[in-house]
């Protein structure tokens, strides 16, 4: 039995559309929980900060080309009546603009709660919704290519003269 255009477009569309549901469910929680954290000052833990060596070898313009990465993982507690609550952060691709607050062991930045569960927090002060965003783009992408596959089926089968 061999596959049809039609069988290969409800495919692909299902697959953009589980994505896009997917990005937009995942921004939707990630909006709401943010949005019922309350501000607060936390205290820095423990503080340990790696830098990793990348060398590029994938393109000739840049091969051998070497740089650092800064990866740091933060240990955070706030108390919340009477009761002392950790929760931690890793920063693997965005440390920089954090790392000029200093975050020194020991000492209190500010940082938000969720009251519904105080041992989840965050040093963010706004929401990133980077992941869910692109997730939603290359959903939309797949529907897109999910609706072109009949067109793009018969233009591959056409023959040619």
């Amino acid at each position: 039995m061999a596959v049809t255009a039609r069988q290969v477009s409800r495919i692909v569309l299902g697959a953009g559309a589980l994505l896009v549901v997917y990005g937009a469910v995942r921004w939707w929680h990630g909006e709401r929980v943010f949005a019922r954290m309350r501000a607060t000052t936390c205290t820095v833990l423990s503080k340990k900060v790696e830098s990793k060596l990348l060398v590029s070898t994938k393109r000739p313009i840049t091969a051998g080309r070497a740089r650092y990465r800064d990866e740091a993982h933060l240990v955070f507690a706030h108390t919340l009546d009477g009761r002392q609550y950790r929760f931690t952060e890793d920063f693997t691709e965005d440390w920089a603009p954090h790392a000029l607050a200093g975050y020194e062991e020991g000492r209190a930045y500010p940082c938000r709660y969720d009251p519904q569960d105080p041992g989840h927090g965050t040093v963010a002060t706004v929401f990133d919704s980077r992941d869910d965003t692109t997730t939603l783009f290359l959903g939309g992408i797949l529907m897109l290519l999910g609706a072109m596959t009949p067109h793009i089926w018969r233009a591959a089968r056409l023959p040619t003269t």
